[in-house]
């Protein structure tokens, strides 16, 4: 119950300071204390390892902890970063929440780099702007090791790729749970120990080069190159498979007809599929808001997977939630008066929602 009531006790304290002020807040919490900051480079550079950072609904920008570096996130130490989520009808009372790298000379399009002392980080309920997240620096510093998790997070692009100093292989390892990646996943290869993506939204490319990734319940615009693909649904109308690497797709619904050579597998697979008989509203690649990827009356996809459970983001045990906010509590509604009444009272409404998973 203690704990019950300190978690709501910080997201109220986030709503009164980021939403009524219009303000950056970051609660830090560090066991049973907590401290608010007006910006996330000082939380990031006050926290512990392990703390928990909550993000009012606003757009964060951080900067380079590490001289000679691209590294925008290098703090260090693991920390837990929880926005208030990233869809802006779960999000009216608090705002989304929005992190990107500062730009600088060296890296233009704010995209987001994190360091291999961050890893056991994870990231809840928060956009990154910019061009993306990525896990390689390009520079003679080592590359990113470690484990990392994102959920309901939406980012442009997730790069994994390892072309700097470049960590010994099989040091990363990457989960991203019910996130949205409008630009992709890109160069899962060397060095990736491990990556799971399920019940994502991947358009543009997913590309791979390492049997380690595992796809699961995801609606791609493209086939991934390599790794195994399960229970996913999959566009693929501007690239058909690579048949290099030896991906093995099972139980997958694909837009593009089997291909009649090539080093992939397709266990129990339905090719040809017309989207717009899969999807309530989702007919052509390209992530909307407005897209409805819930499946049609009738849709092939219904039943499909190797759990029993449909094929896509809205299958599986534990499917997708539509609104896309994080675990902890969230507001649905908030009326603060102005004044009090006639007997001294502020009547507050505050309307709170959380999710079961």
């Amino acid at each position: 119950m203690k704990n019950k009531l300190y978690s709501s006790f910080v997201a109220f304290a986030l709503l009164l300071a980021g939403n009524l002020t219009k303000a950056q807040v970051v609660v830090v919490q560090s066991g049973a204390n907590a401290s608010v900051y007006s910006n996330l480079d000082d939380a990031i550079d006050a926290a512990s390892p392990g703390d928990y950072l909550y993000l009012s609904g606003d757009l964060f920008l951080v900067h380079g902890h590490q001289t000679g570096s691209s590294d925008s996130m290098h703090f260090g130490k693991p920390l837990h970063f929880v926005g208030a989520g990233i869809n802006a009808d779960s999000t009216s009372v608090t705002r989304q929440t929005r992190i990107q790298s500062a730009p600088t000379s060296s890296n233009l399009d704010g995209h987001l780099t994190i360091g291999s002392a961050a890893g056991g980080s994870t990231f809840d309920g928060i956009i990154f702007s910019g061009s993306g997240v990525f896990f390689q620096n390009g520079l003679v510093i080592p590359d990113s090791s470690g484990h990392f998790s994102f959920n309901r997070c939406q980012m442009n692009q997730c790069n994994l790729g390892a072309v700097g100093g470049g960590p010994a292989p099989g040091t990363l390892s990457v989960e991203l749970h019910e996130c949205i990646l409008t630009g992709g996943l890109l160069n899962a290869g060397t060095g990736i120990s491990s990556a799971a993506i399920d019940r994502c939204i991947v358009m543009s490319l997913a590309q791979s080069a390492s049997a380690a990734v595992t796809w699961i319940n995801c609606v791609l615009a493209s086939a991934p190159g390599a790794g195994t693909i399960n229970n996913c649904i999959i566009y693929a109308s501007n690239n058909s498979f690579a048949n290099q690497f030896s991906a093995v797709y099972n139980n997958c619904i694909l837009g593009d007809a089997q291909p009649g050579s090539g080093s992939d597998v397709f266990n129990n697979c339905s090719f040809n599929a017309t989207m717009s008989n899969v999807f309530v509203n989702a007919a052509t690649p390209g992530f909307v808001w407005s897209n409805d990827y819930h499946l049609a009356n009738g849709s092939p996809a219904i039943g499909f997977g190797n759990d029993g459970h449909d094929a896509g983001i809205y299958g599986s045990a534990t499917p997708t939630k539509p609104g896309y906010v994080p675990y902890n509590p969230h507001f649905t509604g908030a009326t603060i008066p102005a004044s009090t009444d006639a007997n001294g009272n502020l009547n507050i409404n505050i309307r709170v929602a959380a999710q079961t998973y």
